[in-house]
């Protein structure tokens, strides 16, 4: 199965549900070009419902059909749109599903009713930047300004992966589902960055 099928079985069972007047699949998977990296991007709308509680009515039904690791909330997009990744069990760790809704102007979300869990969120954002990394997009790579809000003391030079490597570790990873830390592990094993902080770190030493 590859993100192409993953993305039609879940949009199916979003409209299976009747949950939502529109079902949409958007970005890359919606007519573009697509690579190992690409994610999966939903739409959804129902204008009885606030754009938030939407997004956890797909969740639900997404749950029912698979296990889910790790769900993210964009809250820098509230309250004009709202956005949960969502990473499932058994698929690759880039294969994250995100799924939108715009603000209803008829239908207002309660104050504070989304919640981001700091730790999730850092690690959504690496594997994000992982990706941008591997694909070597520099311009859409956001590590530096990670890296100063993390580690503000710390010194910003280095390569990308030796950053990543800096952030990964401070990551508490005892509270992330084992499947997500295995993965992300595999990934940092296969590219050898760890190498890559080792090797900055000896260097900074010999200095």
């Amino acid at each position: 199965m590859n993100q192409r099928d993953l993305s039609i079985e879940i949009t199916n069972a979003l409209i299976a549900s009747a949950a939502f007047e529109t079902v949409e699949l958007r970005g890359s998977l919606n007519g573009g070009k697509i690579d190992s990296f690409s994610d999966i991007d939903i739409e959804v709308s129902n204008n009885q419902r606030a754009a938030t509680d939407n997004v956890h009515v797909a969740i639900e039904v997404l749950r029912e059909r698979k296990k889910i690791l790790l769900i993210d909330w964009a809250t820098s997009l509230l309250p004009d749109q709202s956005i949960a990744s969502i990473y499932l069990s058994g698929y690759s760790v880039f294969w994250n599903v995100d799924i939108s809704c715009r603000a209803n102007q008829h239908v207002k979300a309660p104050e504070n009713a989304i919640i981001q869990e700091k730790n999730g969120h850092i690690l959504k954002l690496w594997i994000l930047n992982a990706k941008y990394v591997l694909r070597s997009n520099t311009e859409k790579c956001t590590l530096d300004g990670l890296f100063r809000r993390l580690f503000p003391e710390e010194n910003l030079s280095g390569t990308q992966q030796a950053k990543l490597i800096r952030i990964w570790r401070s990551i508490d990873r005892e509270a992330i589902d084992s499947e997500l830390v295995d993965q992300c592990e595999d990934l940092i094993e296969e590219h050898g960055w760890n190498e890559c902080f080792d090797n900055q770190a000896s260097e900074a030493t010999a200095y």
